[in-house]
């Protein structure tokens, strides 16, 4: 009983939608027809269209081959939607969520026209599907294509407050530019929340194609890049997205997240403890090593202000897990100037050397290959390094390794180093002359 009332009341609520097809008999919404000859034209012409356009696709992509048996069916030539019951039509909406996203590489061809027309005669997708539409096609916003079916589209009042600046578009016919869609970006939020979320529905679903990640990307760039002031809500809001993206196995995934996590930073300052997240994040499951070594980069080199920017034990063991990190970041250093990360790097490689096996091991392969404008900081790290273990009594076994490894390539280099440290250490009025006996000592020895 309550099961046949919540049907009855669902389609009570869909009168106005029967009505609509009643009215519908002398003007009937298109995408590739006008609206009054598309009304000449039966149920069984479009869907002849939809299923040749469907049969071409097919073509391209097998995926399609799954809806020549459920959307595209004979089965459903003479389905009305407004007579099925609720859970009917959550099914329905499902199938077609996933054929819009599958489709939409292919929004610009005649096949997807074709395709996108027996959806709109049979299933009335304008009206019931309008978000899964926007969803699927709002990459495409600039195109004539776009604006065509926006003129179609059916919003329900809830969702005028996001898409009611559509509405004014498409009554003035005109196109929505990248300036435009930005503009309402930066008025509600709730706008560019559809869109990302749109986005990784997508890419979870297995949609993803490199349009839709340059759509992000651009996207949130420049959302990032608008705003004049951005605070700790714009900041928790975007970077949920760029972890997203991180947790992703597309490789283009990754690299929107990327590109969307440097652009923040280079417009705001982290914490510490921010920045180490971010870094470890960025290191825990990459797939582009050199992407992510390119991230790595511009996330420390655009944080100078932070006060002692670092890179933690952790960091260290995710990166000790990647072979070819070390020679993509020196790779990085023989074309940028990358001085305050090497500091940060390196400084962080021998202070934590003593720690952990796999990080002495990371070193060891980083020694042989640095460039050699970055000998000088490998070796006053060491150098401080040594003074530091030696003050506090530390344990200094895989520093000694670290030295001699040092030593045997870089013996003129690091000779030099001591040397002013030495000068410097002896200098120094609180040190014992035990203690500084013992600091050189190890240097030398």
């Amino acid at each position: 009983m309550t099961s046949s009332l919540a049907s009855q009341l669902y389609q009570m609520r869909n009168v106005d939608r029967i009505i609509s097809t009643e009215r519908a008999q002398k003007i009937r919404a298109s995408f590739l027809f006008d609206g009054r000859q598309a009304a000449d034209m039966d149920n069984q012409t479009i869907f002849d269209i939809g299923r040749d356009g469907l049969e071409e696709l097919r073509k391209t992509n097998h995926k399609f081959d799954v809806y020549a048996s459920t959307l595209f069916s004979e089965a459903v030539k003479d389905l009305d939607r407004v007579l099925q019951t609720k859970d009917e039509n959550r099914k329905l909406d499902e199938s077609i969520r996933s054929f819009l996203f599958l489709l939409a590489p292919h929004f610009l061809t005649k096949p997807a026209g074709k395709a996108i027309e027996w959806l709109i005669r049979r299933f009335r997708i304008q009206e019931f599907n309008a978000r899964d539409i926007l969803a699927a096609i709002l990459p495409y916003h600039e195109t004539k294509a776009f604006l065509t079916l926006l003129t179609i589209i059916t919003f329900d009042t809830q969702d005028m407050g996001i898409f009611g600046f559509l509405v004014t578009q498409r009554k003035a016919r005109r196109l929505l530019d990248r300036a435009t869609l930005m503009a309402q970006c930066a008025r509600d939020r709730s706008l560019m929340a559809f869109i990302f979320n749109s986005v990784f529905k997508a890419i979870t679903s297995g949609f993803g194609y490199p349009g839709l990640h340059s759509f992000y990307v651009v996207v949130m760039t420049q959302y990032i890049g608008q705003l004049l002031v951005i605070d700790d809500g714009t900041v928790q809001f975007v970077l949920p997205y760029v972890l997203d993206g991180l947790n992703h196995e597309s490789k283009d995934a990754h690299i929107a997240a990327y590109m969307v996590l440097g652009s923040l930073a280079t417009r705001i300052t982290f914490t510490q403890d921010a920045l180490e997240k971010g870094l470890c994040a960025v290191a825990t499951n990459p797939i582009d090593i050199q992407a992510m070594s390119m991230c790595l980069t511009q996330l420390l080199q655009s944080q100078a202000s932070v006060a002692d920017p670092a890179m933690s034990a952790r960091c260290l063991r995710l990166l000790a897990k990647h072979e070819a990190f070390p020679r993509e970041l020196c790779d990085i250093a023989k074309s940028f100037d990358i001085e305050l990360v090497m500091r940060v790097f390196v400084g962080a490689l021998v202070r934590n050397v003593n720690s952990d096996e796999r990080i002495l091991a990371l070193l060891s392969t980083f020694v042989p290959i640095i460039p050699a404008s970055s000998v000088t900081i490998l070796c006053e790290c060491v150098v401080r390094e040594s003074v530091s273990v030696t003050l506090d009594s530390g344990s200094m076994d895989a520093l000694l390794q670290a030295i001699d490894l040092i030593r045997l390539r870089y013996s003129q280099q690091l000779e030099d180093v001591i040397g002013a440290a030495a000068n410097s250490i002896g200098a120094r009025s609180d040190l014992t002359k035990a203690q500084i006996e013992d600091v050189h000592k190890m240097l030398y020895n």
